[in-house]
Parts: structure tokens; C-alpha cells; sequence
């Protein structure tokens, strides 16, 4: 599909660019490494993607605890470890790919635990078994330890979940 794009002469793709105003009659503000440039659009298709929502668990604000994009972010665009050590909480193959980012940033990730009783079916699934990291199919974030001082994370308490999504009692 890509390349059918491509090789369109009435469709200019603009990969780095951002939409950075949208206004009355489809007047958009695209902003790319080139600079500003405005544009007048016939139609406007809003693909906003998806994004993250944060888990909910006991002690789900302490410092240290976020999300995998952010912890990609700090990695990927700025080059910054977010920790040493983590879990990873995971719903999702983006968790995995995150599980692996995270890897190769020198992070340990002490375990994947996934929140479905299946796990992961694809290749980052066994990837990410295949490299070490321990996953636990069917487990849950049940809450996150605080480190006496300075109230960061220390480390988690993880519990298996029932079918309906709610943590197993004991």
C-alpha cells in the first residue's frame, strides 16, 4: 500500500510532518523539519491512533511508576534510561515491544506480567521469552511496593486474575 501511495501523483506523503492547527474551511498548519506551511484540504480524515490508559493498582502514583510509552520516549527520543530494574505490565503486544526496548537499554525486566491468560501470540511474545525475560500469563500488577525514604517504587506485588478481569482473593 505504501508504495501505491508512493507512486501516486495526486498524493504528496509527508511522513515527518505534524498537524499542528486545524481551523475553520480545513485551513491546516503542517510543520515539518522544512519549516511551517499552511494548506487549504477538500476533506480531513481524523486518525488519531490510540493511546495508553493507566493501570489501576494500589499505589499506581508512586514515582517510578509509568507507562511504556513514556519509558520508550524517554528512551528513544532522548536517550535516557527511565530505570534499572522493572516490570512490565502488559494487555497488549506494545507491552512486549517495550519489554524488548527496554532490554536492549540495559533495563533488567524482571517479568512481563501479563494480564491475559493466553499471553502474547506473536513473535514478540517468543522474543521476548527467548531472551530471558520471565513472563507470567494470566497475572496482574496488584500493587506497588513504596521504598522507605523517598517514596519511589522498590518493587510490585503481583497477583493472578480471574477471568473477569479482577484480581484472585488470597
Amino acid at each position: 500500500l505504501l508504495a501505491q501511495v508512493r507512486a501516486a501523483d495526486r498524493i504528496t506523503l509527508r511522513t515527518s510532518t505534524s498537524v499542528v492547527s486545524l481551523d475553520s474551511d480545513n485551513w491546516a498548519a503542517l510543520m515539518d523539519e522544512a519549516g511551517l506551511t499552511k494548506l487549504r484540504a477538500r476533506s480531513v480524515v481524523m486518525a488519531t491512533g490510540c493511546y495508553e490508559h493507566p493501570a489501576v493498582f494500589r499505589n499506581n502514583d508512586l514515582p517510578g511508576v509509568m507507562l511504556g510509552s513514556g519509558a520508550r520516549r524517554l528512551m528513544h527520543l532522548y536517550g535516557v534510561r527511565p530505570f534499572t530494574r522493572g516490570v512490565v505490565l502488559a494487555a497488549n503486544p506494545e507491552a512486549y515491544r517495550t519489554a524488548l526496548d527496554l532490554r536492549a537499554a540495559g533495563v533488567e525486566v524482571a517479568e512481563v506480567a501479563d494480564l491475559r491468560p493466553d499471553g502474547e501470540p506473536s513473535r514478540l511474545g517468543a522474543e521476548t521469552e527467548a531472551c530471558g525475560i520471565a513472563v507470567s500469563k494470566g497475572w496482574g500488577v496488584y500493587e506497588a511496593l513504596p521504598a522507605s525514604g523517598n517514596g519511589s517504587v522498590c518493587g510490585v506485588r503481583l497477583c493472578p486474575v480471574r477471568p473477569d478481569g479482577n484480581p484472585a482473593s488470597g
